[in-house]
Order: C-alpha cells, then structure tokens, then sequence
C-alpha cells in the first residue's frame, strides 16, 4: 500500500485524508516538533492530561517493537482489530488516489492517516501529535492546532531538512499557524532568530518555556527519577517526583509545563493532584531505561550527537564514577563519529554491532571509527552475541550502555523481556 522512502511534502496525504473525509478536521491538537525532546515533552503533556480526566489521543514516533505503539488512547496503543480497520479505510482512499495519478503515499502518510481515522472514531478531548521529521514537510502538518511546540533544534536528518541550524529551524518552524500560540524550549540564537521571524510573519504569540517556567533538583537523580521543584503560571505543583532520568528531562519537563499552563489559561482544568500524579508514573521505554540489575544494563535509543551528549551528561550524573562497555550500533546515514565521540569518558570498551536494518549495510565502518576512539574494540554482528561479549567482559561496579538506534533498542529490549 506505502511507497517506499521518505519524500517530504503535503500534496499526498492532504489528497489521501481528503478522500477519508478529512478525520483530522475539529480535532483539538497540541502539535510537537523538535529534533531532541519531543517524544518526552508530548508524553508529560498527554499524561497529565490523562490524570485530569481528559480522553487524550498520541501519535508519536518511531515506535520501538510494533507500529501499534504509535497510536494511544489515554496510554493504551490501538488494538490490532482496531488498527486493521482502519488501515483498510486507508487503503481503500490510497486506491481512490492512485486511479487518480497521484504518488502513492509514504509509510509515515499511511500511519498519519490511520491515527487520525482512528482519533476520529473515539471523542477525543484533545490530540497530542509529534512531527516525525522536520514540521513544515512533515505529514502531521496538516492540522491546525491548538499549540505548536518546538523542543530543540539540532543536527539530524540533514539531508532533508538541510545543513544549517537555520534551514533545519525553518523546516520545524513550518509547524506554527497564523494566529496560534507557540511555546518553545530551548534553542541556539540562529533557530531562535527563525522562530521569532516566523511568529511575527503569521501574528503567533511565542512563549520562552525558560522565561516562565522553573524547575529546580531537590533530590538525588538516579535511574528511576529524580525529585524537583516546579513553578508554572496558572499551574504550581511545588515538589513532585519526577519518574523520567536525566538532567535533559528537566527541560522537556519545562517546555511541557508551558504548554500546559497556556491549557489552563484557556480554560481547562488541571489540578495539582493531576500533575503530580502524572509526573510521578511516566514511562518513556527506551530512554535511559535499566533493564536488569545484575548485570546492570541501561538503554538508550540516542541516535544523533545532541542526543548522545545529552545522554553522557545524564549517566555521568545519575552513576557518577562508574565505566561501562558501550553496546553500539548505528545506522548508516547517521553521524557514528559525532555519536561515538560523545560517549568516550568512562567508557572502557565498545563493541559495535549491526542494528536490524536495511539501513545498516555500512556497519562496520563504525568499527573502524571506535578503534580510533576506544581502548578496546570487539566487533560482533549478531546483537545477542554482542551483548553476551560485554556480560562476559564486565567488571565489577561497571554497567553496560546500549544504544545507537531505535532498532538495536528494540531487539535488546525483546531479548531481555524473553530471558
């Protein structure tokens, strides 16, 4: 049914949602795009959102074991009934479209219009939809939200979204609308500079999460959380426990707090129990995440420099003075030397492995970027033999780190669910 690639533009899935009726018109949305932070910050603002009593609706991406992750009611992914049929309204509007001449759409367009056949079905309170690449291109942006959030604007993606933080800025700029209210969080001057350009040219009133929102550590932040202080307009929870690891989350928990202060002051009602209650049982799977004790293993689906040095500081905090074996493997249109570099303190050996993908057909020249960075390098294609290279390897009061790609996540995440 779905082309293949990517091909960014909105000429295929405004024809394709069009013959479904547009099921995305009236839908409250919150709309997200960031190059880092935007899946945390949209699963704090629909948690809390639930915890108010709210029906709330995610489409988020990408998904780690199954595309039905993609798609949530209140948390809780579509069911695979449920996703098959709407998948067949799809198909039957992609047919319409193709004896008409037009492309067939992309895989990320076929999702994008299931999610919103399915929201369409269920009397949703509101939407929280994140931009799968970019914003302006993206398949998403064919909604007029509520919101426009912008996390951070890094490198990634640079083929399509450009080569400059300026161009890529642009490209996640796309997402405001005339009249709208926009809350970003924190950016480089040069994307600041674009967003602000595109505020004024569309009549949008832009709102700095850091200027309104502070949040402050209280407590010791360890791999299950960390205890902080919040102070939001319209929204002061004080003291909450925060369920997610890393001082990068401390941002997205800010930017998301905006967003939810700019609800309040429209109307909707979110106590205090609601936000601390919803910031207290977050889970975000793949994101500093332990899956075992003994031995201590920790994923982590960073796949781009800002990513992985977000990462870096985070376990330097959260396990201060430990070494680890990194488990890596990269995809091969990401920056392996930009990823690796960002994560050579404490790490005492890496072992480079293939994620389970078509685009890792380069794999092992990682390998030879990790021999110039490691003390010690294995290479081991198959990722349960390398997981069992660095179980063997490790010493005591040392952990192993997985990450790279949200492939290589997924098949490690499966592996030790099943053992």
């Amino acid at each position: 049914m779905a082309g293949t690639g990517i091909r960014p533009g909105l000429e295929r899935i405004r024809g394709l949602l069009e013959r479904m009726d547009n099921p995305q018109e009236g839908l409250p949305v919150i709309h997200v795009a960031g190059t880092n932070g935007k899946g945390s910050t949209s699963c704090i603002i629909a948690s809390v959102l639930k915890a108010a009593g709210y029906k709330v609706g995610s489409f988020t991406s990408p998904h780690i074991h199954s595309y039905q992750e993609r798609i949530t009611i209140n948390g809780k992914p579509i069911s695979g009934q449920d996703f098959l049929t709407c998948l067949r309204k799809v198909e039957a509007a992609v047919g319409k479209l193709l004896v008409e001449g037009y492309e067939r759409p992309t895989e990320f367009e076929v999702l994008t219009a299931v999610a919103f056949a399915f929201f369409a079905d269920q009397q949703l309170d509101i939407a929280v939809l994140e931009a799968g690449m970019g914003g302006r291109y993206d398949s998403t942006n064919i909604v007029h939200p509520l919101l426009a959030v912008i996390t951070r604007v890094e490198f990634d993606h640079t083929q399509y979204l450009g080569n400059t933080i300026v161009e890529i800025a642009y490209n996640k700029a796309g997402i405001i609308k005339p009249g709208i209210e926009v809350v970003i969080g924190p950016l480089r001057p040069e994307a600041l500079e674009v967003i602000k350009t595109e505020c004024r040219e569309k009549d949008a009133i832009l709102y700095r999460a850091g200027h309104h929102v502070t949040v402050q550590p209280t407590g010791i932040s360890t791999l299950e959380g960390q205890t902080v202080k919040v102070s939001a307009p319209y929204v002061d929870p004080g003291e909450v426990f925060l369920s997610l690891a890393g001082d990068y989350q401390l941002e997205n928990l800010k930017t998301a707090m905006m967003v939810l202060s700019r609800l309040v002051a429209r109307g909707w009602d979110l106590p205090v129990s609601a936000v601390k209650q919803a910031l207290g049982e977050l889970t975000w799977p793949g994101r500093m995440e332990k899956l075992s004790d003994d031995p201590m293993v920790v994923v982590d689906a960073a796949h781009n420099s800002d990513g992985a040095k977000a990462l870096a500081r985070a376990l330097d905090s959260v396990l201060p003075g430990k070494s680890r074996i990194l488990v890596c493997g990269v995809l091969d249109d990401k920056d392996g030397e930009a990823i690796l570099g960002s994560l050579v303190s404490r790490t005492r050996m890496c072992v480079v492995t293939r994620p389970e993908s078509d685009r890792a057909q380069k794999w092992r020249e990682k390998t030879a970027i990790a021999y110039r960075l490691f003390p010690r390098v294995v290479e081991a294609e198959d990722i349960e033999q390398a997981l069992s290279t660095a179980v063997n390897e490790l010493q005591r009061e040392e952990y192993i780190l997985v990450t790279g790609s949200f492939y290589l996540v997924d098949r490690v995440r499966r592996y030790f669910t099943r053992n």
